[in-house]
């Protein structure tokens, strides 16, 4: 499975400059679904964005301000910020949680296979000591051993 990350090449709210990377992540499951989302621009700040100009030259027109009100913008400002690193912390919270559910999914597959690995090495080591029993009776038949094992198996 590969997920692809982007690289931002300029410090920008938008999309330019933007650079594709695949970073290649080992998975089980071909399959699978549960991928980690990038981060999105909040749409609120997308908007404000787009329209801020012509925002600015109406507030600029009809409020006329001078030195005493000309941080009416900053205030705005400041409260979409705020709002948009509220969606950028719910996204956050989606991010690690979809990683973490990945990381349990590959947990769970290795442990599923260390599992079989662990059941077929115990099925194999029965087998030997059987084998190695048998072999030591043949060997030692007819021997005093013989009959020490006798006395050890009925003991």
């Amino acid at each position: 499975m590969s997920f692809r990350k982007k690289k931002d090449t300029q410090k920008s709210f938008g999309k330019q400059g933007d650079v594709e990377e695949t970073v290649s992540v080992r998975t089980y499951a071909p399959h699978l679904g549960l991928t980690p989302r990038d981060y999105m621009m909040p749409q609120l700040l997308a908007d404000f964005e787009t329209d801020f100009e012509r925002r600015a030259k109406e507030f600029l027109q009809n409020a006329n301000p001078d030195q005493y009100n000309g941080s009416y913008m900053d205030g705005v400002i400041c409260k979409l910020r705020d709002e948009a690193l509220v969606e950028l912390s719910l996204q956050r919270a989606d991010h690690v949680g979809s990683i973490a559910d990945l990381i349990s999914k590959l947990w769970n597959g290795d442990q599923i296979k260390a599992q079989a690995k662990l059941e077929q090495c115990a099925a194999e080591l029965e087998e030997t000591d059987r084998e190695l029993a048998k072999l030591r009776r043949v060997y030692h038949r007819g021997t005093s051993l013989s009959d020490e094992e006798k006395e050890m198996i009925g003991a």
